[in-house]
């Protein structure tokens, strides 16, 4: 099986293609229903050869998002409703919740509504609860480290999916009781199936005397340090000589790269140079430095980033060399 990210004229997908795909009910569903939290399928047929196509249009990998934003307690409570939403939905159309792809590639942020997105891939066969643990130790590497909240609720899930009787009530349970307005999120979320048992010293019993100790807390600290860390080489030995982007026809607008990774979009703080244009997309492109060579890498962005007037596939980095013309959608620079 591959995965891979195109551009095409009206939509950006990513795309999964394996020998002996034959679409049967569990696609035609998916294609003929909007099913909540689910990317929006399209099947491609040449000659017999299938290829299933996600719509990811202004949306973000978990991978390549939360590599550049850190898990808040917003974050960490919205992937586990979303999911959990998902999961229902999938059950009322007669789906198997074991049928989402569930990994940091394939699963999908929109930083617009703030709304986790699911691939789901009825030829799936992997171990569904072996991934969720995999993810959420991606999580708990990428949890704000400067939230202590962040890092118990983080720490809290995943310590939550490595239990014998877990289930995703128990998760859903412990994100609604992190909310100071409980039950008005209650009743907007969906209501677990099972009731959360208050008296089993399993589970809610161990979440309530929980403390995180301070060398636990260090460690926990410490990796998401070192998670950051490794985006951070780019900084260069001396800081007096940086790289730039100048805008070509316009030697006024000049922007200094003075760190690593360094994001393009039009996203307000969450980004190192926002360009205020309809065209650019709210994370569009982000720069990085691995101590010898320059990168650049478009994020799944709906207008494009070209280097040298050649359009870059979402999520594949190109290397940028002094005197290269950039552009984002229509907006040219030189970086030099």
């Amino acid at each position: 099986m591959t995965v891979n990210y195109v551009n095409e004229i009206n939509n950006n997908y990513m795309i999964i293609s394996e020998e002996g795909l034959c679409p049967g009910f569990a696609e035609m569903m998916l294609m003929r229903n909007k099913i909540p939290g689910a990317l929006k399928l399209e099947i491609e047929d040449i000659d017999d050869s299938f290829k299933y196509k996600y719509v990811i249009n202004a949306r973000q990998s978990m991978e390549k998002y939360f590599n550049y934003q850190a898990f808040n307690v917003e974050s960490l409570k919205n992937f586990v409703i979303d999911l959990n939403k998902t999961m229902i939905a999938l059950r009322e159309h007669l789906l198997k919740e074991d049928s989402i792809y569930l990994s940091k590639e394939t699963c999908f942020y929109n930083p617009a509504t703030k709304e986790f997105e699911f691939c789901i891939y009825p030829e799936n066969s992997r171990d569904f609860m072996a991934d969720l643990r995999e993810i959420f130790q991606f999580i708990l590497s990428r949890v704000n480290h400067e939230d202590q909240e962040s890092i118990y609720l983080g720490y809290d899930l995943q310590e939550l999916t490595l239990k014998d009787n877990f289930c995703m009530d128990i998760l859903l349970e412990r994100i609604l009781r992190q909310s100071t307005n409980y039950a008005e999120e209650k009743e907007e979320s969906v209501k677990p199936e099972t009731a959360y048992d208050e008296e089993d010293n399993s589970s809610d019993n161990f979440l309530a005397e929980f403390k995180l100790d301070e060398e636990l807390f260090d460690e926990i600290r410490q990796n998401s340090v070192e998670s950051e860390e490794k985006f951070e080489t780019g900084k260069l030995p001396n800081l007096n000589i940086f790289k730039k982007l100048s805008r070509i026809g316009n030697d006024k607008e000049k922007y200094e790269i003075s760190k690593f990774p360094f994001i393009i979009g039009k996203n307000g703080g969450d980004v190192d140079l926002k360009l205020e244009s309809q065209v650019i997309s709210r994370f569009h492109a982000v720069i990085t430095f691995d101590g010898k060579k320059y990168y650049i890498e478009d994020m799944n962005s709906k207008n494009g980033t070209f280097v040298n007037s050649k359009r870059l596939e979402p999520y594949k980095k190109a290397k940028l060399s002094p005197g290269d013309d950039v552009s984002f959608a229509n907006l040219a620079y030189e970086f030099f």
